[in-house]
């Protein structure tokens, strides 16, 4: 992917026809999106996987489009919205690694989903399943 300078504008609200909800850049609704990154990977512009730029795109567009996008990632990322950070890990990405980073994540969402409403929980991870929340609507 290119890096998020050379990529298009997809933030640009839409204007006209049935997509004319709201006034100017606010929406007609105001959303609240929980966005889940991988959770070995920084979330950035300039991040190296696919899933990390594409999370990083939304969470802009988000933004700009007057919703609240709340990310959870690792230590090292950069966001527009608001950044909840769990630890990077260090070293060899073993499994124990890989447990300690998934229960971050539990944990993060469960504390995320009790400080703010949450209209939308979006996890791009691939082992999503590992920090699924068990309760609400799929």
């Amino acid at each position: 992917m290119l890096p998020m300078h050379q990529m298009p504008d997809f933030a640009t609200p839409l204007t006209g026809g049935d997509a004319a909800q709201g006034t100017g850049t606010q929406p007609a609704a105001t959303l609240a999106v929980l966005n889940v990154a991988y959770p070995l990977a920084p979330v950035g512009p300039d991040a190296v996987g696919g899933a990390e730029q594409v999370l990083s795109m939304l969470d802009r567009a988000l933004v700009h489009a007057g919703h609240r996008s709340i990310v959870i990632a690792c230590r090292g990322s950069s966001t527009s919205g608001t950044l909840v950070e769990i630890p990077a890990e260090n070293g060899m990405l073993d499994e124990a690694a890989k447990r300690r980073a998934q229960e971050a994540h539990r944990k993060a969402i469960a504390t995320a989903r009790a400080r703010w409403p949450i209209d939308v929980v979006h996890l791009h991870g691939i082992d999503f399943d590992a920090y699924l929340p068990d309760d609400g609507p799929t």
